[in-house]
């Protein structure tokens, strides 16, 4: 045990005077930041109060003071704690846990004018609505993050009848926000407020206390092999103290003006290029409109019948006259042809017949 602990407290003290070495490298000011200034050491304040002890560090991944981006790595140690007897509950855990943050800052959210009537692209509502990037009245004082993380180690646990002992590893998303909490000459302390969420892969052996033989008995049919856990797992929860040399109040929130008329020039240009295909394709789909139109009246127009001149029959051949159209011939017919008798008129002039007859 006294081994273990040695161990543990070369590494924290490895990882504190190690930056010491970084410092003699030459600081360009206001551009670059210092070797010691990258790094951060934490510890998280609530897995001391369940009795786990835990350390984890922090660096920049760039000494610009425009970066934004961080690794860095945790390691938590709490395992057979010196006992005269089994004790009936059982509490151990050992993990080490790697991850990536970004950072970023609430800024003032720019108002959008009635008159604009462009599409909000998916990463302005991204921070507009989810992240909140863009506030009305933005904390700017607090940096945001997210990032993933990796994890990996072994746990023991019995709180009631059955225990759990086995490997757990997990990978998934991590989020919060630090404040700076405390300033001084020489270094700063902050406080990390945030939590972990992900997936688990687990296996892991069943046991239960005998109080009579002082021992613990393994419950086959209660372990279980290698599995996911069918449920997001609430990995961390973050109450951590930071100590930096720089403090996070300065820290992630410059904005390299350069590259951020870049980015503005780039999205105008899209802007520029996705109006220009708008009008493009609303001039292609009236000049479709107008062709299928057109093919439309062509088409009517075919359909309509088209009256053909009549042949000049001998006579008119003879006389020289010229011959009449299809559509006059067809009138003259219809003259020449005697009207129909109505039925009053058909009865009237059968008794007029038969009158006749009489009088004969």
């Amino acid at each position: 045990m006294v081994r273990k602990v040695i161990i543990f407290v070369a590494f924290i003290v490895l990882f504190i005077f190690f930056p010491g070495s970084i410092a003699a490298q030459e600081k360009v000011p206001d551009t670059e930041y210092a070797g010691k200034e990258r790094w951060a050491y934490k510890t998280n304040a609530l897995e001391w109060l369940l009795t786990i002890p835990n350390f984890g560090v922090e660096y920049d991944l760039s000494k610009s003071v425009y970066n934004r981006m961080t690794i860095g790595a945790t390691a938590k140690y709490n395992w057979n704690t010196s006992h005269n007897y089994a004790t009936p509950m059982v509490f151990n855990l050992t993990e080490f846990r790697p991850e990536f943050r970004y950072y970023w800052r609430h800024t003032q959210k720019t108002l959008r004018s009635p008159d604009d009537t462009s599409k909000v692209g998916f990463g302005q509502w991204l921070r507009e609505n989810i992240f909140t990037s863009d506030r009305k009245n933005p904390k700017d004082w607090r940096a945001c993050y997210i990032g993933g993380y990796l994890s990996g180690g072994g746990y023991s646990v019995k709180l009631g009848k059955e225990g759990r002992q086995g490997q757990l590893y997990g990978i998934g998303v991590t989020f919060g926000y630090g404040i700076p909490l405390y300033q001084y000459e020489k270094g700063a302390v902050d406080l990390d407020l945030g939590m972990s969420v992900g997936l688990a892969l687990t296996k892991y052996d069943a046991f239960a206390h005998n109080p009579d033989g002082d021992y613990y008995t393994v419950l086959p049919e209660s372990s279980k092999g290698l599995h996911i856990v069918p449920f997001p797992v609430i990995s961390e929860l973050k109450v951590a103290f930071v100590f930096r040399k720089r403090s996070i109040d300065d820290k992630y929130k410059r904005v390299d003006q350069e590259k951020l008329r870049e980015k503005m020039d780039r999205r105008d240009r899209k802007a520029m290029q996705r109006d220009s295909l708008q009008q493009q394709r609303a001039l292609d789909r009236e000049k479709l409109a107008a062709e299928k139109a057109a093919a439309a009246e062509e088409r009517r127009l075919s359909d309509t019948p088209v009256v053909q001149p009549a042949e000049p029959s001998s006579a008119e051949k003879a006389a020289g006259r010229p011959a009449k159209s299809g559509k006059e011939k067809i009138s003259r017919e219809k003259k020449e042809k005697p009207a129909k008798e109505s039925g009053f008129m058909k009865l009237f002039r059968k008794k007029s017949d038969v009158k006749e007859e009489e009088e004969q």
